[in-house]
């Protein structure tokens, strides 16, 4: 019985060890190297695959429009008050109708070595640059529309990009321009069978989500309706510094919210915890996802 006890304190003293040396791998040298991901889901008859850009770190001074202490609140629910919110960076890839989509470029260079993951993503889940036949920019902030470009080089050469006429024009896009490769829209246009843009301006003049249905199911890409999930799902009304026209993105974020959870379809938000596809439910005054 003695022997045992020994055997099985020695055990757990190894076990302590080699634990403890795996936290502090994982909290250094692991979490700095690429981390691909990508998960499937069908939606009727199309294939969505959510790639992970990597993240970003976003603070609860970036919100707006609510108390210090409405926001605490809200963090605190989360436990994640006092604590940094790394906010996923999410691109969607569909296979529709013969086409190869992407919702969305990526970051690029833009922000840091936490992201530009989107290329690794893509290559883990089977496709190259070249693969991509359209992408469909929900706006061109550089987080959404960075990694379209190195410099003046197309990353994505045989693709066309659609963006809602609104937004301009920017160096992101214009090596597109120039090859013929730019298709700018309007309001809500069928982009090709089975995908709708979804004018939802705000936080920027020609913010663009996209439905896609396909054997009457549904899925949304709302792009930047919302940023940090932890306060802006219970507490809607709260903006992010980035809207640029804030009681606008407040009204959309409130009126999309409201049909998806009494709707029921599907939705991928750009900075809602990787892989970001999910449903919303009514709770409250806000909402569950």
């Amino acid at each position: 019985m003695i022997r045992t006890t020994i055997i099985a304190v020695i055990l757990l003293a190894s076990f302590l060890k080699t634990s403890s040396a795996m936290a502090d791998q994982t909290s250094s040298s692991s979490m700095r190297k690429p981390q691909a991901g990508y998960l499937r889901v069908m939606v009727g008859d199309a294939e969505v695959t959510a790639l992970s850009d990597g993240t970003m770190v976003l603070t609860p001074d970036m919100l707006t429009g609510a108390p210090r202490a409405e926001i605490d609140r809200h963090l605190g629910n989360a436990h994640m008050q006092a604590k940094p919110l790394h906010t996923s960076v999410n691109i969607f890839l569909i296979r529709h109708a013969g086409r190869t989509v992407l919702i969305d470029g990526g970051c690029g260079l833009f922000y840091g070595p936490t992201l530009n993951k989107l290329p690794a993503s893509l290559r883990a889940a089977g496709y190259s640059p070249e693969e991509i036949t359209d992408v469909f920019i929900t706006h061109l902030h550089d987080d959404h529309a960075g990694g379209l470009v190195a410099g003046d080089e197309r990353i994505f050469p045989n693709a066309t990009v659609h963006v809602d006429r609104r937004e301009g024009v920017n160096a992101m896009v214009e090596p597109y321009e120039k090859v013929g490769k730019l298709a700018r829209f309007e309001g809500s246009v069928e982009l090709m069978p089975g995908i709708r843009s979804e004018p939802t301006p705000g936080h920027s003049p020609g913010h663009s989500g996209y439905m896609l249905e396909s054997n009457g199911e549904q899925l949304l890409f709302w792009g930047d309706l919302m940023h940090i999930e932890e306060v802006q799902f219970p507490a809607p009304q709260i903006n992010v510094i980035f809207d640029g026209n804030r009681m606008a993105a407040m009204k959309q974020r409130q009126t999309v919210f409201a049909d998806a959870a009494k709707r029921g379809y599907l939705v991928a938000g750009a900075h809602v915890t990787y892989p970001g596809i999910g449903r919303l439910a009514k709770e409250g005054s806000g909402y569950r996802w």
